[in-house]
C-alpha cells in the first residue's frame, strides 16, 4: 500500500478494535514528531462564554421548532 486511498480502503476491512489500534498509532507516531502537532490553541474566557451562549441559544431555537 502507498497511497491514503489505499490505505483508507484497507482501514475499512479492519475490526473495530484494530481501527483503534491503528488510530493510536498513528497519533503517536504524529506526537514524536514535535512539528506535526500544533500546540494547543488558548482562548479567551470571554470568547469560550460567548461561543457556549450562541450554542444555548441556538440550541433553544432549535427546539422551539420542533
Amino acid at each position: 500500500m502507498s497511497t491514503l486511498t489505499e490505505i483508507e480502503q484497507a482501514a475499512k476491512q479492519l475490526s473495530d478494535d484494530e481501527k483503534r489500534q491503528l488510530l493510536i498509532s498513528v497519533v503517536s507516531s504524529l506526537r514524536r514528531q514535535s512539528d506535526a502537532v500544533p500546540p494547543p490553541r488558548k482562548f479567551a474566557p470571554e470568547q469560550i462564554k460567548a461561543w457556549l451562549d450562541e450554542d444555548e441559544r441556538d440550541g433553544r431555537e432549535f427546539m422551539a421548532r420542533k
